[in-house]
């Protein structure tokens, strides 16, 4: 219905995309902010100018090593726009670009608490104050399933495009020191290309129609 719920909610879209960067890299972890994605994909053949229009900015995929109280502060931000309606006058309600759609995770949002983000005037991340709106952060593994929970203290192999891994886009500037990990460098096109072609067989499964369930909201804590 033109409402790009990718900016504000998990979206199958979105998962395809972020399931792809992880498969590229191998990494624990992957994210692909909403911005980035400019198109759906229509039932129907998909064919090179369909994924053209999903991508169209040439971002390159990349890897970093990040800390867990790094992740914990991304998906505040990328949160932090969130509103219980998901829709407003024909538009995503809380529209925010970097909103990340995430692999290899699964964690829940509680919109009854007000966001603790605190930016600077270019909207650019300075910290947390406050109690988080982001609990209960699991890793998963390739098929959803819980594997351990986040460890602030811990470090992860995260794949995400150099837009925000190198250059802190969409306000991340959480992300300027991270390390970068060795990675064979590759168009977001050709890498969504791979995973479809080589991944899936060429089809994609049902599992991407609808979201599958990593990010949860919440309206106060279960």
């Amino acid at each position: 219905g033109g409402i790009r719920l990718v900016r504000n909610r998990e979206t199958g879209l979105g998962n395809l995309c972020a399931d792809a960067f992880r498969a590229a890299c191998n990494a624990d972890i992957a994210i692909i902010n909403g911005g980035g994605v400019r198109n759906p994909i229509p039932a129907g053949d998909i064919t090179l100018n369909t994924l053209f229009s999903v991508f169209p900015f040439d971002g390159r995929v990349c890897a970093a090593k990040i800390s867990g109280k790094t992740l914990l502060d991304m998906l505040e931000l990328s949160c932090s726009q969130m509103k219980k309606e998901y829709k407003l006058d024909g538009s995503a309600a809380g529209e925010f670009g970097g909103f990340l759609s995430v692999a290899g995770l699964n964690f829940c949002v509680d919109l009854s608490v007000p966001s603790p983000v605190i930016t600077d005037e270019n909207r650019t991340f300075r910290e947390i104050s406050g109690k988080r709106r982001v609990y209960n952060v699991w890793l998963t593994d390739k098929s959803g399933r819980k594997i351990r929970k986040l460890d602030e203290n811990s470090e992860y192999s995260i794949a995400g495009t150099d837009y925000l891994l190198s250059s802190g886009g969409n306000g991340y500037s959480m992300l300027a020191n991270c390390t970068p990990l060795p990675c064979k460098l590759m168009s977001d096109c050709d890498v969504l290309e791979k995973y479809i072609e080589e991944t899936l067989g060429g089809e994609l499964p049902e599992c991407y129609k609808i979201p599958e369930g990593r990010i949860k909201i919440t309206h106060g804590r279960e």
